[in-house]
């Protein structure tokens, strides 16, 4: 994610410059300065145009740094607001900057940053796990009270989640740990095997664990959630928090019986195919070589 971050600060200055670059360009196929086309746009654009012209894509790299999960939809929107005052303005743009040009560079624009900001947004948008004045929303929290284990590079200690989310987990250690001390947790839910990387949010009111899920673990988070809400164990009071209804729960237990149905035959059908490819190598080590 840090390499992710570094490219979001490139594209983010990329659209400050937009406006220069775009100036630089019909100068030079006007044959003028770039000050003196700047000039003309000034005189020749109203307000509402120059500011659409000059101080949108300056304002949409803005957005970008926020990384908060209405930075991409207003990102979007200043970049079309951008196109349709270039369009507009009364300097009639030669063909070289048509629209359907224009679309496509801002298109690449807008692919480029969403690769780059939507993951980032993802992880930034945790629940309260994330400590104490996080802007972020929450995510269901239920009390568990499990046991666990929690490692680090010191070694390993046992510990007690108070309640977990999809997020994170708040944790009971009397090991003290260092914020953003990178971890790893543990713990075993009936048949259901976890174990998560994650970072240390907060030591307020207990130790606050933000998790680092791939998209693997994602879903075996998603199977805890279900089974959570199945067993009856209601999230914690909150924003965020609002219990299912029956329906949903009802539809939450069939998608686990027939998910844990379908792992089971995918397992069966590996340990099956696994014998088959054993059993030519078995036969053709017990044959008679033919006498001479």
């Amino acid at each position: 994610m840090k390499a992710r971050s570094k490219s979001l600060y490139a594209l983010s200055a990329v659209q400050f410059f937009v406006p220069v670059a775009i100036s630089a360009i019909s100068a030079w196929i006007f044959e003028m300065s770039t000050s003196e086309y700047a000039s003309a746009v000034f005189k020749q654009a109203s307000g509402l145009e120059s500011f659409g012209y000059f101080a949108v894509m300056p304002l949409a790299g803005l957005a970008i740094l926020a990384k908060r999960g209405w930075s991409f939809p207003l990102f979007l929107g200043l970049s079309v607001w951008n196109i349709v005052t270039m369009q507009t303005i009364s300097l009639d743009l030669p063909e070289i900057l048509s629209l359907p040009l224009m679309l496509l560079a801002y298109g690449l624009n807008a692919g480029a940053v969403g690769y780059f900001l939507l993951p980032l947004v993802k992880e930034e948008e945790t629940d309260v796990h994330a400590g104490p004045g996080s802007q972020y929303k929450t995510k269901p929290r239920f009390v568990v009270n499990m046991p666990a284990v929690i490692e680090t590079s010191n070694g390993s200690s046992e510990c007690e989640i108070e309640d977990i989310s999809e997020g994170g987990a708040l944790l009971r250690s009397h090991q003290k740990f260092e914020k953003n001390e990178n971890v790893f947790l543990s713990f075993k839910y009936k048949d259901l095997k976890l174990a998560f990387e994650a970072r240390v949010a907060h030591g307020v009111k207990g130790l606050g664990l933000q998790f680092h899920l791939t998209p693997e673990m994602q879903k075996t988070m998603k199977t805890l959630i279900m089974m959570l809400e199945n067993a009856g164990i209601q999230p914690r009071e909150g924003r965020g928090n609002k219990p299912k209804n029956a329906f949903q729960l009802s539809m939450q237990r069939v998608y686990v019986t027939f998910d844990r149905l379908f792992s089971k035959m995918l397992d069966d059908g590996e340990e099956d195919e696994s014998t088959e490819l054993e059993a030519p190598e078995v036969k053709s080590s017990n044959r008679q070589k033919p006498a001479a």
